[in-house]
């Protein structure tokens, strides 16, 4: 089996890394020191229509896979940490 991503999952992988760095970088002290995860952040995340990817369109989601999802999920967990990279080594 071929477990690469695809490229529309790359490119969703792209997206989200780049607006999370964008909107969670500057509060990842805070998030990782005090584990709050700020409303307005949260609030944001949906607008941009990540909390409802793993839902089907019929009830408004955007009816991804659940890989698609999962890389949501990574991506939140590595850039709202302060110093992502020390999961990493």
């Amino acid at each position: 089996m071929d477990f690469r991503l695809s490229d529309d999952q790359q490119f969703f992988k792209e997206q989200v890394f780049q607006t999370l760095r964008r909107l969670a970088a500057p509060e990842a002290e805070s998030i990782d020191n005090n584990d709050i995860f700020r409303a307005r952040l949260f609030e944001e995340l949906g607008h941009l229509g990540y909390y409802g990817i793993r839902y089907p369109a019929e009830t408004g989601g955007k009816g991804a896979y659940c890989v698609t999802f999962t890389i949501l999920a990574e991506e939140l967990a590595k850039n709202t940490r302060r110093k992502p990279e020390r999961y990493y080594h």
